[in-house]
């Protein structure tokens, strides 16, 4: 069985839900579906609350519809869209609206001929092209460029797009996930964000709360008791309301602790 696994898998092996699955019998969709199982898994929680907005992901992984995932930074929003993957065929591909130039944004989303501006030596594919199949996951999508936003809602119109310098439609079949840093409705009344997308977009919604709303998870990642008590007497007193507001937050702190024994 483990022959036919992809090298991301098979460092899970340890995994009792993937061994289980791995002795159910040979399955055509067997590394995806493990994948699906280790996104899950990855998004510890003992909060009530968060436990039901992980289920209903689960229970979306399934479906086509766009998901908006909300919260703040570094609560675990992209871990969440690998949930939303589920077990698809195809790749999961996050685009971090923020880290691309508007003018290179279109030519890194859907691909480009040669010739088709400057620069432009060799014809090359787009992202949406490696999402086929699979899932397109925009991260802070309130950055995208408002010329650019059409081309999206086409894509979430029709399955089609066109890549730069081309006169011809591609045909594409990804699913689209997105998380905001910024409040879209805002940004639709201010004419940042257009509404027709905003609501296509918003077929469903998550909502990630951050991880001072939910102290008891805090013990599914620390292990080391002094660490735990100095924690919990910053916790109380004022001022300290930022320490512990996401997972990226403690992961420091942690990291931190280990090395130079403060946070």
């Amino acid at each position: 069985m483990t022959d036919i696994l992809s090298p991301d898998i098979m460092q899970h092996l340890t995994n009792a839900r993937v061994i289980a699955l791995l002795a159910s019998g040979s399955k055509p969709n067997i590394n995806e579906l493990a994948k699906f199982i280790i996104a899950q898994d990855a998004f510890k929680t003992n909060d009530p609350d968060t436990i039901k907005m992980k289920d209903r992901a689960i229970k979306l992984a399934d479906r086509e519809e766009s998901v908006i995932i909300r919260g703040e930074s570094g609560t675990g929003k992209e871990l969440v869209a690998q949930m939303l993957h589920g077990s698809r065929t195809g790749n999961f591909v996050a685009v971090n609206s923020t880290a691309v130039t508007e003018t290179l944004f279109e030519s890194e989303l859907f691909g480009h001929v040669r010739g088709s501006f400057t620069g432009a030596a060799t014809d090359r594919a787009g992202l949406i092209t490696y999402a086929n199949n699979g899932t397109l996951f925009f991260d802070e999508i309130g950055d995208m460029p408002l010329t650019l936003q059409p081309k999206i809602l086409r894509v979430l119109q029709s399955r089609k797009y066109r890549i730069v310098g081309s006169n011809s439609d591609q045909q594409v079949k990804c699913r689209i996930i997105a998380a905001p840093h910024m409040n879209l409705e805002a940004l639709v009344k201010q004419g940042k964000f257009r509404l027709d997308l905003y609501q296509r977009l918003a077929c469903f919604e998550l909502h990630i709360k951050p991880l001072r709303e939910r102290k008891e998870d805090i013990l599914l990642h620390v292990r080391d008791e002094r660490l735990l008590h100095v924690l919990s007497e910053l916790w109380g007193k004022t001022g300290n309301e930022f320490l512990l507001g996401n997972v990226r937050e403690l992961e420091n702190i942690i990291k931190r602790w280990e090395v130079l024994g403060e946070i």
